[in-house]
């Protein structure tokens, strides 16, 4: 007899694009559940917090404060012989971390008042990557609470008294 839906073993081609319709719904279905899960994670992450990051001999101390998707930073750059402060506002959405300087101790500085895009990375629970301009690929380390004024606050009380 001729069956011409039927193989060898006796399982119709029906039958095996049913199973295999199935199980690609059935990836699909995993598929976005882990993007919304991932997204919904990702929303939960937040950068504020003391970082620090070693970068050509130069210690950088990162605070976010604020949260958990905007607020002010500052940073704070050491090296041997000078420290450079900044002082600005950051937003991040997903891995988008947006930086716009407001105060430097460099003068003038290119990025001065613009609004600067960043690629951020939760690399785990106590390190970020950071990348873009000025800061290429920097991995930041969570720190124990810094002093968060960076000595902004007396150069802001003697502004204020002159």
């Amino acid at each position: 007899m001729f069956f011409p839906l039927a193989d060898r073993t006796g399982a119709t081609t029906i039958g095996i694009v049913t199973s295999i319709a199935v199980l690609a719904a059935a990836l699909v279905l995993l598929y976005v559940l882990f993007v919304r899960w991932h997204c919904k994670w990702l929303e939960q992450q937040t950068p504020v917090g003391s970082w620090t990051a070693d970068h050509d001999s130069a210690l950088i101390k990162l605070i976010f404060e604020g949260g958990p998707s905007e607020g002010i930073y500052k940073q704070l750059v050491e090296t041997d012989d000078h420290a450079i402060r900044e002082f600005g506002h950051w937003a991040v959405q997903f891995n988008t971390l947006n930086m716009l300087i407001m105060a430097t101790d460099v003068h003038p500085h290119a990025r001065f008042g613009i609004d600067t895009t960043y690629q951020i990375k939760y690399v785990g629970f106590d390190s970020i990557r950071i990348e873009g301009p000025d800061r290429p690929n920097l991995i930041f380390t969570r720190a124990e609470d810094m002093t968060s004024d960076f000595g902004l606050d007396e150069a802001t009380d003697s502004a204020n008294n002159s």
